[in-house]
């Protein structure tokens, strides 16, 4: 039997990825994700993984359909512990993907989280709250460990500022926007027991352009007050007192999440 070279090898194993990405069917994964057995949504969710994983280009359209499998596949999640481990799970998944598509599925994410966020009942809501601050979090470590590339930072704000942190988006719950708010110092707050250095003045744009720019006085009061957060002093950023509001002041022509 002939040897085959290094390089050869390679080739087939690219060859043997490409057969079976083009032989996926992504419809069946996404109704197995959607499944009311969580043996079923399991396994679905690993060989999703295993899909990202695959030397491809995932256009857009490709990705939120698998995120909306994604989001299903927490909504039928009925047990606090393994709500805690899918939402984990969700969260590392874009690290399995090629740098080319990391960004485009955490787009993707968003947009899928964005609309069907009102399907949400109350039943549920805190495990997608959840979801929200563990994704987040895996945002700041993906930063973290490129070493927080000029680049990495662009797309990472970007994705915020086109996402769930637009200004004046009214299709953007508010929901997702306040929740956002509230959690975002806590988790850069985590990070820091293990990051050295953290660009926060570059982090904290994404919240700045809410409390300066936003369409909504609800969501502008509640920028406002998380840069008020004392936190940011200690960690070497000039507190923007003049950017406080008191919340009273702008609750009056709040009526309620969407």
């Amino acid at each position: 039997m002939p040897k085959i070279s290094r390089s050869g090898r390679a080739d087939e194993a690219l060859k043997a990825s490409q057969i079976a990405v083009s032989s996926f069917d992504e419809n069946a994964l996404i109704r197995k994700m959607a499944d009311n057995s969580r043996p079923v949504r399991e396994k679905a969710l690993k060989a999703l993984a295993q899909y990202l994983a695959t030397p491809q280009t995932l256009d857009q359209l490709k990705l939120k359909k698998l995120c909306k499998g994604i989001f299903y596949a927490m909504w039928y999640c009925d047990r606090p512990i393994t709500q805690q481990n899918l939402a984990s799970e969700i969260a590392t998944l874009p690290e399995k993907i090629k740098s080319k598509n990391y960004w485009n599925f955490v787009n993707s994410f968003w947009t899928v989280l964005i609309r069907e966020w009102h399907s949400i009942d109350s039943h549920r809501i805190n495990k997608f709250y959840l979801l929200i601050r563990r994704f987040f979090f895996a945002l700041m470590v993906h930063l973290y460990e490129s070493k927080w590339s000029s680049e990495e930072l662009d797309s990472y704000i970007n994705s915020m500022a086109t996402g769930p942190l637009n200004v004046d988006n009214p299709k953007v719950p508010h929901a997702i926007r306040l929740h956002l708010c509230d959690i975002y110092f806590d988790e850069i707050d985590r990070l820091r027991e293990q990051a050295d250095e953290i660009p926060y003045s570059e982090l904290l744009s994404p919240i700045e352009a809410l409390a300066n720019f936003s369409s909504f006085k609800i969501i502008k009061a509640r920028a406002k007050d998380a840069l008020s957060d004392p936190r940011l002093r200690e960690w070497g950023l000039k507190e923007t007192s003049e950017a406080f509001v008191s919340s009273e002041e702008e609750l009056d022509d709040w009526e309620g999440f969407d």
